[in-house]
Formats: C-alpha cells, structure tokens, sequence
C-alpha cells in the first residue's frame, strides 16, 4: 500500500521474526513470546518499537501473526508515537496477506504532536 500523501511506499514491518513468512524486512519482536503477561508483552513491543527508527506522522504497513495481546500493544503504542498503522492479516484462503484496518493518528497543525481521539488537541488546545 502506497501512502497518498507522499507517494512512498509504507515501511513494511512483521510482528513477532519466526512465527510465519512475512513480506517485511524488520520485526517488532525478534522471536517467540514464551511470557504472556500484560507486562512483559508491553515492555517488549516498546523496545522493539524504539529500535525501528519510526518517525512522528509515519505511515507503516504492519503485518500480523495471531497473538491478539502483542497485535494489540504494537497497534496502540504506535499510534500513541504518531505513526498511522495498516494492519495486515493472513487469508489461509488464498494465501496472501489483506488489510484488515486502518489506525490513524492526526498531528496537531500547531504544536506538531499527536492531537489524541477528541476534537481538540489535548497537548496545545487548538481546535
């Protein structure tokens, strides 16, 4: 999927190395998850969100493998970071990957921070 917005081609990233084949280059997670503590999963889908080199309104295709709690961690942290994700998902159908939704983030016009999910920027207060 090409963002619109620059013409470039979304950084493709898979979730967790060695769960499938993914069409991806980088990982959030560099193998097995064996604790599935709400703690433990967050911690390390934030270290392996801050090796990525994401930047503030980036736009990236992430690819999913199963493991709702890790998918979800990863989905929410990186729109808190100002990156709009587009999930993909596996169709055991057809053997290929699909979108299966859109997170995006709004960046304030004014104060160049993620504005958060009302009508008004909850950093600056613009509207």
């Amino acid at each position: 999927m090409h963002n619109e917005k620059n013409n470039k081609e979304n950084k493709k990233i898979g979730l967790i190395k060695g769960r499938h084949p993914l069409p991806v280059d980088e990982y959030i997670l560099q193998g097995e998850v064996t604790d599935f503590s709400p703690e433990a999963v967050q911690a390390g889908v934030i270290e392996g969100i801050s090796s990525l080199n994401l930047k503030i309104g980036q736009e990236i295709d992430l690819y999913i493998t199963g493991l709702t709690i890790v998918s979800l961690f990863a989905v929410d942290h990186l729109r808190r970071m100002g990156i709009t994700v587009n999930v993909y998902g596996y169709n055991p159908s057809t053997g290929e990957y699909y979108l299966q939704g859109v997170f995006p983030v709004e960046i304030c016009q004014f104060c160049g921070k993620v504005r958060g999910d009302s009508w008004y920027c909850q950093n600056c207060g613009a509207s």
